[in-house]
């Protein structure tokens, strides 16, 4: 048997691939079976099935827009408070230096600044949640 590094990374490689084209196989025979309901539905109500497939799309596809948005939201709060905790930590670490130069009240204003840019971002944050699980469960009721 090969003990070659190569060898077991070109063996790991095959196997993965197999895995995922065995996936693949799976999810299109499991494709076909999503049609019956389907075709079941519309033998059942036409006009619900269609209004369904007008609807159901449209909507999934603001979700995922309106999810991209808030994990910005997220993502920007996260790095304001980082900038913000980075900027208190520099200052205080330098306290000699801004006693100094007479710069407390300044550096303050500075980090009053960040953290009312933080707070407003949270908010922003808390509103869209609020209005994004306020539909979901408004839709179940």
């Amino acid at each position: 048997m090969f003990t070659h590094p190569l060898y077991s990374l070109v063996a790991l490689l095959v196997q993965k691939v197999k895995g995922k084209l065995k996936r693949l196989e799976l999810n299109c025979l499991t494709f076909p079976g999503l049609s019956f309901p389907l075709c079941q539905q519309f033998y059942v109500s036409p006009s619900l099935a269609a209004f369904v497939l007008l609807i159901v799309p449209p909507m999934a596809g603001l979700a995922v827009i309106y999810g991209r948005y808030l994990h910005s939201i997220s993502k920007r709060t996260q790095d304001s408070l980082a900038e913000a905790t980075q900027l208190a930590e520099e200052r205080i670490s330098n306290m000699r230096t801004v006693c100094a130069f007479g710069k407390e009240l300044t550096e303050v204003a500075r980090y009053t600044e960040k953290a009312n840019y933080i707070l407003h971002l949270a908010k922003q944050e808390a509103v869209l949640l609020a209005g994004f699980f306020g539909v979901c469960h408004g839709c179940r009721e």
